[in-house]
């Protein structure tokens, strides 16, 4: 099904597509990648075959994330797949869906912010991200905090000292437990989520 849906062979080896501008409109409704956005078993094996299956795979997402009118299901596998494009446009992308009224939008888009850019993370980014801890639905805060598990840069353990030390009650647990499943990624400890 998977490759059905991608457009591609089981099997097959893509090659990476030429870079290319991107489109600056929003791409005419596609069924087939709708039915791979909404599949939950479906997940591109790596960002070159995503594009060979739908070279204008970033717009689409994009398009996707950003449409409140959209169901929330859609909003969130496309958010989630945006993390195959680390790259200034997507980070944008999810900063400005964490304004989103629906907590589930800005719950994703945290969680891949500070999974998908955390290698690359700089100072900015860990402030934004440690912000968010506050949101006002406890969950999305709390998906924040996990999210700096992810995040290589040293800021992100001073954050999550901070918010176990003095942040909210509701936090302070989850911040250490944090820390110490971050501490062991940094060691190459395998991880058991």
């Amino acid at each position: 099904m998977t490759a059905a849906l991608l457009g591609t062979s089981a099997g097959t080896t893509l090659a990476a597509p030429p870079l290319r501008p991107e489109p600056v409109t929003v791409p005419a409704p596609n069924d087939r990648f709708d039915a791979m956005l909404r599949a939950i078993d479906v997940v591109p094996p790596d960002r070159a075959s995503f594009e060979a299956a739908f070279p204008d795979a970033w717009a689409r997402l994009d398009a996707v994330a950003r449409d409140a009118k959209r169901d929330t299901w859609s909003r969130v596998r496309a958010l989630s797949l945006l993390s195959y494009f680390v790259e200034p446009r997507t980070r944008a992308t999810l900063e400005q869906v964490l304004a989103d009224a629906d907590k589930d939008i800005r719950r994703q888009a945290i969680y891949t912010l500070g999974r998908g850019f955390g290698a690359s993370a700089d100072v900015a980014l860990v402030r934004f991200i440690e912000a968010r801890t506050a949101d006002p639905e406890q969950d999305v805060g709390e998906h924040a905090l996990r999210s700096l598990r992810w995040v290589d840069h040293p800021e992100a353990k001073l954050a999550l000292e901070r918010i176990a030390e003095k942040g909210p009650a509701t936090l302070r647990e989850l911040a250490r437990k944090t820390l110490d499943k971050r501490m062991l990624r940094l060691n190459g400890v395998p991880r058991g989520d």
